[in-house]
């Protein structure tokens, strides 16, 4: 199924609207309380490997997630996300070197997936949508990034 999402929504890459860029290239944890695996993860990261110039170092599972770890995308459940408003939710730490504020650099991010979707039929497309949120993309016209409220 991953393939052929993939398939489809390639073709749309130049509808991505950038809001922030990574300045190094991150690392993913896998947060203890999440249900999302390691394998649903890199699939989702690198659908944005192959669509973008989005890079990641590697992907562990740990013990526990320390908060605002730099440089680093947690994968977190669904805690704190209004399930009657939102699918998910991706919060992302950024910052501006002082003479460029043209270019806004993420710090860290937070994806929060909750254990049970609202239509659990579209987790893959749910986890795709809030890792390009991580990866640095903002809502567009781009199949996998308009807004799914």
């Amino acid at each position: 199924m991953l393939t052929v999402l993939i398939t489809l929504f390639t073709a749309q890459a130049g509808n991505l609207h950038k809001k922030y860029e990574w300045e190094t290239v991150p690392n993913i944890e896998v947060c203890p309380e999440t249900n999302i695996s390691i394998q649903e993860i890199r699939n989702a990261a690198d659908y944005w490997v192959e669509t973008t110039n989005f890079r990641y170092n590697k992907i562990t599972k740990v013990s526990s997630c320390k908060k605002g770890k730099e440089n680093t995308i947690q994968i977190t459940d669904g805690r704190g996300v209004n399930k009657d408003k939102e699918h998910a939710k991706t919060t992302v730490h950024s910052w501006f070197y002082e003479n460029n504020e043209d270019r806004c650099f993420i710090d860290y991010v937070v994806v929060k997936i909750p254990h049970e979707l609202k239509y659990s039929s579209q987790k893959d497309v749910v986890l795709l949508h809030e890792f390009g949120h991580a990866a640095g993309y903002g809502h567009s016209n781009h199949e996998i990034m308009k807004s799914i409220h």
